[in-house]
C-alpha cells in the first residue's frame, strides 16, 4: 500500500534530481494521485533500467505525472524531467499524462549522438501502439524492451552485453509476515534485484508457514519456487519456514553455478551470520551481504572474459581466470609454467576461464578469444588454448599451427586429454585440474615438435630388448631336450591305424557368391588445421 511519505519522498526526488549524482538518481517516477504503479513494479523497472545504464551508459527514464507543473505539454515537461536527471549521458525518456479525461504519451531523448541511436522511426511506431497496451505497466516494460533492443542493433559493444533478468520477477515474498514493515521488504526487493542486474546470479527469499510447503521436502520446494519465480538459470534461495510449534526450518539452496561459488564452507559461515541475527530483515540484509561478498571475493564478473577485457582494453596474458577458479597463489604457479612451456617449443600454451560464453558455442569462443587477442608463436601461429566456461560446465581446446593441430587438433584428442583431469573438473579441484591438463598439452606437442629420443636411451632399450629375448629362447630350448632327431617318417606311423573299405567321388552342388567393389569417395571428414589459417581443436562438458 503506497503512502503519503512516499509521495512525499518522491516529490522531492523529483525537484532534487538535478542535484543529486548520477549513480544516486531514479529511473522511474510516479507522481500521480493515486499511484498507476505498484512499489514491487516500480522497483523492477528501476532494476531494468539501471542494467540499461550501466551497459550502455544510457539514461532511460520513466515519468508518469498528471501535474505537468506549469509546462506547457507532456513533450516540455517528459524533456525537462529528463535533462535534470541525465548529466551528460544520453538520455530517452517515456512521458505519461493523464489528468481527468485528458491524456497523452511521448517519447523524449536528449544527448550528443542520441538520435544515432535511436532512430526517429521506430520511436513513433512505438508512441502509434502506445494506446493498444493494456496497462501502464505493460507500457513501460515494453518501453524499456525497445530501448534495449535499439541500443543493441546500434551498439557494436552492445552486440554480446549480457540480457538484463525479467523486470517483474520478484525476489522477496513474506507469506508468513515475519518481516512487518513494508519499506523494509520495499529495500531488500531493490537492493536484491539491483544484485541481479549487477552480477546475473538471482537472489530470493523466500519467508512462509509450514503450510505453505504442504508434504514437499524443503529443498524441493526451494528449487520448485526457484523455478517458478525466475527464468534465470543461476542463483542462491533462502528459504525460512515456521512449523506449528514455532520451530523454524531454515534451508539455503544454490542452484546453476552458485553450486561452486557458494560451497559447503561459505553456506556454514552464513548460517553461522542467519543464527545471529536479531530479526529476519536483519537476516534477508546478512543474506544478501554474503551474496555480493562472495562474488566479490570471488572476482566474479557477469559478462566473458572476451567482452570485458576488450572493454578495458587489456592486453590477455597466457592465463585468463576470468571466473576466479584460483588463488592468487595457483594463478601464479600456473602462469609461470606455461610461460616455461611456451618458451621452451615456440608454441603458446594459454588457459582461459570464463563464467559466460556471451551466447556463443564454447569452441567458436576459444577461436575467436585466441584471434583477436593475437595468440601463437611463429609463421604458423602456434599455439594451444584451453577454454572453461562455468556457465555450462563447457570446455573447449583450440589449436593453430603445424606442431599443435598434430598433437591436439581433432576431437578424439582432446577427449583424451582432457579425460585425464575429467574426475577433478568434476569435483570442482581446479588448482589441481588445470596444472595437471597443461602438462599434458606440453608433452603432446613435445612429442610432435622432438620425436626422436636419445640414442643413450636407443643403445639401452636395445640391449634389454636383447637380452630378454635371449633367455626366452634358451628357456624354451632347454625344454626340448627330450625330443631326437628321426631319419625317416616310419616312426611316426600307427600300425593299422588307416584303412580304407570304399571310396566315391559325388558332386553335391555348386554356389556363387558375389559382392560388389567398393568405389572410392572423394568425402572425408577432417579438423581444421591452423597451418590453413583455421582452428583444429575440439570441445565437450564436464
Amino acid at each position: 500500500m503506497k503512502t503519503k511519505l512516499f509521495g512525499l519522498l518522491l516529490a522531492a526526488a523529483l525537484l532534487l534530481g538535478s542535484v543529486l549524482p548520477a549513480s544516486a538518481a531514479l529511473h522511474v517516477f510516479d507522481a500521480n494521485q493515486p499511484y498507476v504503479l505498484t512499489d514491487a513494479q516500480i522497483d523492477a523497472l528501476e532494476a531494468t533500467a539501471q542494467q540499461i545504464e550501466k551497459t550502455y551508459d544510457v539514461y532511460a527514464m520513466i515519468a508518469l505525472t498528471d501535474d505537468l507543473d506549469g509546462k506547457e505539454s507532456i513533450e516540455a515537461f517528459s524533456l525537462a524531467q529528463l535533462n535534470a536527471e541525465r548529466g551528460s549521458r544520453d538520455g530517452i525518456v517515456l512521458g505519461i499524462y493523464e489528468q481527468g479525461d485528458q491524456s497523452a504519451y511521448t517519447t523524449q531523448i536528449a544527448g550528443d549522438t542520441a538520435a544515432a541511436r535511436f532512430p526517429a522511426q521506430v520511436l513513433t511506431a512505438f508512441e502509434n501502439s502506445f494506446s493498444s497496451i493494456a496497462t501502464y505497466y505493460e507500457a513501460c516494460v515494453s518501453f524499456y524492451a525497445l530501448v534495449d533492443s535499439m541500443l543493441k542493433s546500434t551498439d557494436g559493444a552492445a552486440a554480446t552485453a549480457p540480457a538484463a533478468p525479467a523486470s517483474n520477477a520478484l525476489h522477496v515474498y513474506d507469506s508468513a509476515y515475519l518481516i512487518k514493515k513494508e519499506e523494509t521488504l520495499k529495500a531488500l526487493e531493490t537492493r536484491a534485484a539491483k544484485i541481479e542486474a549487477d552480477t546475473g546470479f538471482c537472489p530470493l527469499i523466500l519467508l512462509c508457514d509450514a503450510e505453505d510447503l504442504g508434504d514437499r521436502d524443503p529443498l524441493d520446494y526451494a528449487e520448485t519456487r526457484f523455478a517458478e519465480e525466475t527464468d534465470n538459470d543461476d542463483g542462491l534461495v533462502l528459504l525460512v519456514s515456521i512449523e506449528p510449534n514455532e520451530q523454524e526450518c531454515f534451508v539455503l539452496l544454490p542452484v546453476g553455478r552458485a553450486e561452486y561459488y557458494f560451497d559447503e564452507a561459505a553456506m556454514d559461515a552464513f548460517e553461522a551470520q542467519y543464527d545471529a541475527a536479531e530479526t529476519y530483515a536483519d537476516a534477508g540484509t546478512a543474506f544478501l551481504d554474503f551474496i555480493e561478498k562472495t562474488l566479490t571475493d570471488a572476482n566474479w564478473s557477469k559478462a566473458g572474459a572476451f567482452s570485458r577485457m576488450k572493454n578495458e582494453g587489456a592486453t590477455a596474458p597466457l592465463l585468463v581466470d576470468d571466473a576466479g577458479l584460483l588463488s592468487a597463489a595457483d594463478a601464479a604457479d600456473l602462469l609461470k609454467k606455461l610461460q616455461t612451456y611456451s618458451d621452451e617449443l615456440g608454441c603458446d600454451f594459454v588457459i582461459v576461464t570464463t563464467n559466460t560464453t556471451e551466447g556463443m558455442d564454447s569452441k567458436d569462443y576459444a577461436d575467436r578469444f585466441y584471434d583477436s587477442f593475437g595468440y601463437g608463436r611463429g609463421d604458423d601461429r602456434s599455439g594451444v588454448l584451453f577454454l572453461m566456461s562455468m556457465e555450462d560446465r563447457a570446455w573447449s581446446i583450440t589449436t593453430t599451427g603445424e606442431a599443435a593441430d598434430k598433437a591436439f587438433g581433432s576431437q578424439s584428442k582432446c577427449d583424451a586429454a582432457v579425460a585425464q583431469v575429467s574426475d577433478l573438473l568434476h569435483d570442482n579441484n581446479f588448482s589441481a585440474a588445470l596444472p595437471k591438463l597443461t602438462d599434458t598439452l606440453y608433452k603432446g606437442v613435445k612429442k610432435v615438435v622432438h620425436p626422436f629420443v636419445s640414442p643413450v636411451w636407443l643403445l639401452v632399450s636395445l640391449g634389454v630388448a636383447f637380452v630378454i629375448s635371449y633367455l626366452i629362447q634358451k628357456g624354451r630350448a632347454a625344454s626340448l631336450k627330450s625330443v631326437h632327431q628321426q631319419q625317416n617318417a616310419t616312426a611316426y606311423i600307427v600300425p593299422e591305424s588307416l584303412l580304407l573299405s570304399a571310396q566315391s567321388d559325388d558332386f553335391i552342388r555348386t554356389d556363387t557368391s558375389r559382392s560388389a567393389i567398393p568405389k572410392s569417395t572423394s568425402s572425408s571428414s577432417s579438423s581444421r588445421g591452423g597451418s590453413s589459417g583455421g582452428h583444429g581443436g575440439g570441445s565437450g562438458h564436464f
